[in-house]
């Protein structure tokens, strides 16, 4: 086991959520300045050449919708998973009240 504790709160889940998120942007980013930097050579290329360029464009395209795609189904999932977690937190705190509310603490004092 790792001796790195895990930080289960809102902020972190916020700042994780966050963090995807611009991975996700920077990423799409990439993908459009490296088919933006091959777009100048498609003219100087003809058949296999040009076939290979025009290939590398399309492939570049389809992996940034599809990496998009699961970086927003991540963010989804990062964002339910700390909807339980602020969900579990409300219940704990919920059923601690309910429970001191019910207790008798004169029963604990000690008389003399």
């Amino acid at each position: 086991m790792s001796d790195k504790e895990l930080d289960f709160h809102q902020a972190s889940f916020a700042k994780m959520t966050s963090n995807t998120s611009q991975s996700g942007e920077q990423l799409s980013s990439l993908v459009n300045r490296l088919v933006s930097a091959v777009d100048p050579l498609k003219d100087k290329f003809e058949g296999s050449g040009r076939n290979s360029l025009d290939e590398l464009h399309r492939r570049a395209e389809s992996v940034s919708i599809l990496v998009g795609g699961d970086l927003n189904s991540l963010n989804e999932g990062q964002n339910e998973m700390m909807n339980a977690v602020m969900q579990g937190d409300e219940e704990m705190a919920d059923s601690t009240r309910s429970q001191m509310s019910a207790a008798n603490f004169d029963a604990g004092k000690l008389r003399a």
